[in-house]
This record gives C-alpha cells, sequence and structure tokens, in this order.
C-alpha cells in the first residue's frame, strides 16, 4: 500500500475594504461626476480646469474601486508555502514564495514580540484580511531570492501554523 507523506494546505482570505477606502471611492466618483457636468456646462477656460478634475478623480477612483475586490490565497505544499494576491477573481498575481525553512518568527499581530518587530527595518508585505475580527499573524522570514528579511502580516489557520511549526522545529507560536 502506497503511503505519502505530502502536505497540501490551501486557504483563501477575502479582503475586506475598510470604511476610509470605501469613503474615498464615493468621494472621487462624486467629484468626477460633478466635475464632468459642469465641463460641459461652462466656457472654455473652466472647461478645461473641470475636465482634468474629472479625469484625475475617476483615475482615483478606479485605484480605490481595485482594492475591494482582491483576495489572497496561501497554498503551503511539502514545506513551502506561496502567497497570491486573487483580483475580482479573474486575475492572479504570485506575491511572494517562501520555504518553511526560511521563517524565522511567527507571532500574533497583537503581541509584545510583534511590536518588537516595528523597529527593524525590512520590507513589509500585508496579505491580510484587514479585518480586525480575524486573528492576524506576524512572520518574519529570509527570502532567499532578494537576499534579505521580509516581515509578512496574513491570517493563517491554526492548520497551516501547525503544518509550518512540523517542517521549522523553531518557530513557536
Amino acid at each position: 500500500m502506497f503511503e505519502s507523506n505530502d502536505t497540501f494546505i490551501e486557504e483563501a482570505v477575502k479582503r475586506y475594504v475598510s470604511s476610509k477606502e470605501l469613503m474615498l471611492k464615493r468621494v472621487f466618483t462624486g467629484i468626477a461626476v460633478v466635475s464632468g457636468v459642469l465641463a460641459f456646462v461652462t466656457v472654455r477656460p473652466l472647461y478645461f480646469i473641470f475636465l482634468i478634475l474629472c479625469v484625475v478623480s475617476i483615475v482615483f477612483a478606479v485605484i480605490y474601486s481595485g482594492k475591494s475586490g482582491v483576495d489572497y490565497e496561501y497554498d503551503y505544499t511539502n514545506g513551502s508555502l506561496d502567497i497570491a494576491k486573487i483580483m475580482n477573481n479573474s486575475r492572479r498575481k504570485e506575491i511572494l514564495s517562501i520555504e518553511a525553512s526560511s521563517i524565522k518568527t511567527i507571532v500574533p499581530a497583537d503581541s509584545n514580540q510583534a511590536l518588537g518587530l516595528e523597529h527593524q527595518q525590512m520590507k513589509v508585505v500585508d496579505v491580510s484580511s484587514n479585518n480586525p475580527e480575524d486573528k492576524t499573524y506576524i512572520m518574519v522570514a529570509h527570502n532567499d531570492k532578494k537576499g534579505e528579511d521580509i516581515k509578512v502580516i496574513w491570517n493563517p489557520s491554526e492548520k497551516l501554523l501547525k503544518a509550518i511549526m512540523r517542517v521549522n522545529k523553531s518557530v513557536t507560536i
């Protein structure tokens, strides 16, 4: 009988839009509509000002709209953690890939150890749900491709954390 020790865990995390982002999206949409209407009803010199304001507002409204359809996917396969960003349920972008053996620490975001990590200079990648009700962790790992340490803010399940701790015995939570 064939017995496999393969470990595969896949988790999807929906990113929640904060009230600030939602408000900014609505403000820029409103400015775009008003300035677009004013661009068509005003005289020549003001026409260009309102038209430019309309275009700039549309650009910012699109930027804030793009943040609303974002999911993150954590794929853990035999000691390798891959994190991807899924935009509007159609486009997938690989964010990072980390070997479990290169993880230095994983701590809860609301712990004293996390406060000590705030003052260290390293690249920060936020792939969390942005929801205060979800348990958020901070992971520090060494990125072999770039030769630097990276701080990842994320929301793994207990199952995923236990799988990482099985491979990397130095990680304790």
